[in-house]
């Protein structure tokens, strides 16, 4: 249990950033993608695992993949799209999005298990 609530608490800290980050400077590419960048070479390089780097590209290309289709069938769009009708920060914190939730998941299994 107490793997789980580090895992987590780990993770929502990261997020709010990743959040806050958006938010803040949603208007200037380059700060957004350099402060997501970096928090997700952090999360790699805590985590240390081969498989979180293929995760991490295997999510960041699906879900920027997923969202220039839905771009494409104008289902939503961007305020300030770079590349294939979204922002360029966005496959990164995709990437980010797939470790949380891979993380997590593993935690709570180890909770549930025991």
């Amino acid at each position: 249990m107490k793997m789980l609530l580090k895992a987590f608490i780990y993770s929502i800290v990261l997020a709010l950033i990743t959040l806050f980050s958006v938010s803040l400077f949603w208007t200037n590419q380059i700060i957004l993608t350099t402060i997501i960048v970096v928090i997700s070479v952090i999360m790699l390089l805590i985590w240390r695992d081969k498989e979180d780097v293929y995760l991490y590209i295997i999510v960041a290309v699906s879900g920027a993949i997923a969202e220039a289709i839905a771009i494409g069938f104008g289902v939503w769009t961007y305020t300030l799209p770079d590349f294939i009708g979204i922002p360029i920060w966005l496959p990164f914190v995709w990437g980010m999005a797939g470790l949380f939730v891979k993380k997590i998941s593993i935690e709570i299994h180890e909770v549930v298990k025991n």
